[in-house]
C-alpha cells in the first residue's frame, strides 16, 4: 500500500506541475485530466492483487521513465529551440489529440484483458492467452498507448528536442518491461505466444 500511495503522489506532483507550467487551455487540461483519471483507474482497479515476485522491478522502471519524460518536457517549456510549429496552438491541439488517441487505446488494451491486466507482470491462476481486441494488430497496444501520449505531451510543448528525449526516455522504460513481460508469456504459453511474436509487431503495426 506504501508504494501505491508514493506512486500516487508522484504521478499527482508530475501532472499537477503540467497544469500549472501549461497556459490554461481548456482541450490541454481536459486530455490531461483524463489521462491521470484512466492511470488513477488502472492502479484503484487492482485492490492490491498485484505480485512483483514476476515482475522484477520493470513496473518502477516504465514509471520512473514517464515521470522523467514528464520532467524534461517542463524544463524544456520556456525554449523554443527546434518548435515543430510556427503556431503554439496547432501544436497545442494536436498534442491533446494525441494525449486522448493514447488514452482511450490504454482503455481498450486494459477491457480487451479484464481481469488479465495488471501493472506488474504476473501470471494469475487460469490465465489465458488473449490477443484479440487491440491484440491482434500489436503485442502491446498499452505501452504503445503511452508512447503516444507521451509524444502528445511533448508536442504541446512544441519543442522537438523535447519530444525526442521524452520519446526514448519513455520507449527506454517500455523496453525495460516488455523484455520482462514477454519471457513471462513465453514460459507460459510456450509455442502458441511464439507464434503470436512471429506474426504480430510488437508496438507499431506492420513495422
Amino acid at each position: 500500500m506504501a508504494t501505491k500511495v508514493s506512486l500516487l503522489e508522484d504521478i499527482w506532483i508530475t501532472i499537477n506541475t503540467l497544469f500549472i507550467k501549461f497556459e490554461t487551455d481548456f482541450f490541454l487540461d481536459t486530455a490531461l485530466a483524463f489521462w491521470i483519471a484512466i492511470e488513477l483507474w488502472i492502479i484503484f482497479r487492482e485492490r492490491g492483487q498485484i505480485n512483483n515476485f514476476e515482475d522484477k522491478g520493470s513496473r518502477k522502471r516504465i514509471v520512473s521513465a514517464i515521470l522523467f519524460s514528464m520532467v524534461v518536457c517542463i524544463l524544456m517549456l520556456p525554449y523554443r529551440i527546434t518548435p515543430v510549429f510556427h503556431s503554439e496552438y496547432l501544436a497545442s491541439r494536436i498534442g491533446s489529440a494525441l494525449i486522448c488517441i493514447g488514452v482511450l487505446l490504454r482503455i481498450w488494451s486494459v477491457i480487451t484483458l479484464g481481469n488479465y491486466f495488471r501493472s506488474t507482470v504476473m501470471i494469475q491462476r487460469g490465465h489465458r492467452f488473449i490477443n484479440s481486441g487491440p491484440y491482434r494488430f500489436v503485442r502491446h497496444p498499452s505501452y504503445t498507448a503511452l508512447l503516444i501520449i507521451v509524444v502528445g505531451v511533448g508536442m504541446v510543448a512544441n519543442n522537438l528536442f523535447a519530444i525526442i528525449v521524452m520519446f526514448l526516455t519513455a520507449y527506454w522504460g517500455v523496453a525495460q518491461r516488455v523484455i520482462v513481460e514477454e519471457s513471462v508469456m513465453g514460459e507460459k504459453f510456450g509455442k502458441e505466444y511464439d507464434g503470436y511474436r512471429k506474426c504480430v509487431k510488437r508496438f507499431i503495426p506492420l513495422i
